[in-house]
């Protein structure tokens, strides 16, 4: 808890972007001082209508550093039957990386969250083989398991991401290594 209200305190204090969320270029992250590494906006629609912006901060620009912290800022609000619909499309339609348990990983994902309105942060910190879920820096829930950041991370990295326009705003210093 400590950890997130650091990074929520950064999140406002020392912020920069393009868009209507001010990505901060540093953040404490698991007791650790990582970099923005790479943004970009998810959009929907002919109309380009915004659905957030990722942020991904590591040491090193490097999809698969540890640790990183993945920030999901939502410019809209959702139901909690889009956020089911939306976590089962991304990794049914963007992940590459299919596992024994992923199914049982993918349900306990969903139960982390409910509607998102107003202005929600949904992080993702990975570390060794844990990744552990905030939304407005209160601890949500973790997944074990490296298996479930291979899929998780394959979301963006892959050869079917949310837009490719994100995935190249991601990709402009990230570097994309196998696991």
């Amino acid at each position: 808890m400590k950890n997130m209200l650091v990074i929520l305190f950064l999140y406002h204090s020392h912020a920069h972007g393009a868009s209507e969320v001010n990505i901060p270029k540093k953040i404490i992250c698991e007791n650790q001082n990582l970099k923005l590494q790479g943004s970009g906006v998810r959009t929907a629609t002919i109309f380009k209508i915004k659905i957030y912006e990722l942020g991904i901060y590591s040491k090193h620009p490097n999809f698969y550093d540890r640790p990183a912290c993945y920030e999901i800022t939502y410019f809209r609000d959702f139901d909690h039957e889009d956020v089911v619909k939306a976590w089962n499309y991304q990794f049914k339609e963007s992940s590459e990386y299919a596992y024994p348990d992923s199914s049982n990983d993918l349900i306990k994902l969903k139960s982390f969250f409910s509607k998102i309105a107003g202005q929600r942060k949904h992080t993702f910190t990975l570390i060794k083989d844990t990744t552990r879920i905030y939304e407005n820096g209160v601890l949500k829930g973790e997944i074990k398991g490296k298996d479930f950041q291979k899929s998780f991370i394959s979301i963006w990295t892959g050869k079917n991401p949310p837009t490719e326009q994100l995935q190249k705003e991601l990709f402009k210093t990230m570097i994309k290594e196998k696991f």
